[in-house]
């Protein structure tokens, strides 16, 4: 059955497209013409860091077994907080991000900046947020642990800094399903997963009642 985040347009496709206005705000110039040493050095290291970021991201979902399609959250078998997860909630979003920033040097135009703030709000509202609440539904207090002490977008491991509002509020951004990499944790007692797993054997549940998460997860 298909998810709201099911009708929404990919992250890619957002990245691509807000590509495409960073290239027009910046007076649409020849790619082909390579931008000065400080740019080139910028949008080298970034470009390079983010593809590392994102492939590593990727890698870490497919050996955990876990949904990397990021209209289905509700499919996530696996919680991995390790690794680049450490770091970041949301490492192939900031790739994606990170893609805009490398796009900004190479053009050289300050006016390309804006379009990488209106990805980053995009993504919080449209992806990250519906997947906050998809896990926190699947994995319970072992995510909230992890989303207090790992941040969003980047930061140190332990030092989220102030803490995110509960995934069921509005007027935060960030998603946590794109989290990954490292060991695997049980999904909690009272979760739908675990109320499913006591039914098949037989016990009474003795979780508080279903909640279904309002959106849809990589």
């Amino acid at each position: 059955m298909a998810t709201p985040l099911d009708t929404r347009i990919p992250p890619p496709a957002w990245t691509l497209g807000l590509g495409v206005v960073q290239w027009l705000l910046a007076g649409r110039p020849d790619y082909r013409r390579r931008p000065g040493p400080a740019r080139f050095l910028v949008a080298g290291t970034v470009g390079t860091a983010s593809a590392v970021l994102g492939i590593a991201a990727v890698s870490e979902f497919i050996r955990r077994g876990t949904t990397v399609h990021p209209g289905t959250p509700e499919h996530a078998s696996t919680l991995v907080t390790e690794r680049v997860y450490r770091f970041t909630r949301n490492p192939m979003y900031l790739s994606l991000t990170g893609a805009l920033v490398t796009n900004a040097a190479w053009l050289g135009s300050v006016r390309a900046v804006a379009p990488v703030a209106a990805l980053a709000g995009i993504l919080t509202a449209v992806q990250i947020l519906p997947e906050e609440r998809a896990l926190q539904d699947l994995f319970g207090e072992t995510y909230e642990d992890y989303r207090r002490r790992v941040p969003r977008w980047l930061g140190v491991p332990g030092h989220g800094g102030r803490r995110d509002p509960e995934p069921g509020h509005h007027g935060r951004a960030g998603h946590g399903s794109d989290s990954d990499a490292g060991r695997e944790h049980d999904r909690r007692p009272g979760s739908r997963a675990e109320r499913s797993r006591r039914d098949a054997a037989g016990h009474e549940p003795s979780g508080r009642a279903e909640h279904e998460p309002s959106g849809g997860v990589p």
